[in-house]
């Protein structure tokens, strides 16, 4: 159930169906939405995390930055085939049920093209 619906059923039963009112029915408090903030990493923290990805071995490397640079999911990395990259428009395409094409990170433009024989 979604929230709150639960409590605006019951109300529903006592005011409209049994046409009963209540005390209770108009002072109690209802439950807010937790707000859920977004994690966002520092400037410094992502500095840290592109050295280590700098050392990680070759495919590993690749999948960090695909994941990091073009907003690709992990299993669409994954699955991401050589013809899907297309290097002269610099994007790659990801079939995913609807296709749809994203950017190929700038700073890995030669990097498939070197990847493809080896992964």
């Amino acid at each position: 159930m979604f929230r709150g619906s639960g409590i605006i059923g019951i109300l529903f039963l006592y005011r409209d169906a049994l046409m009963l009112e209540l005390p209770w029915m108009d002072n109690f408090e209802r439950s807010k939405k937790p707000k859920r903030l977004p994690m966002v990493l520092t400037t410094l923290e992502i500095q840290m995390f592109l050295r280590e990805v700098a050392v990680a071995p070759g495919p590993i490397g690749l999948i960090i930055k695909l994941l990091y640079g073009s907003g690709m999911r992990l299993m669409e990395v994954v699955r991401l085939r050589g013809k899907d990259v297309e290097l002269t428009h610099q994007e790659i395409v990801v079939r995913d049920g609807k296709d749809r094409v994203t950017m190929l990170p700038g700073s890995d433009a030669s990097s498939p093209s070197t990847a493809v024989g080896v992964v």
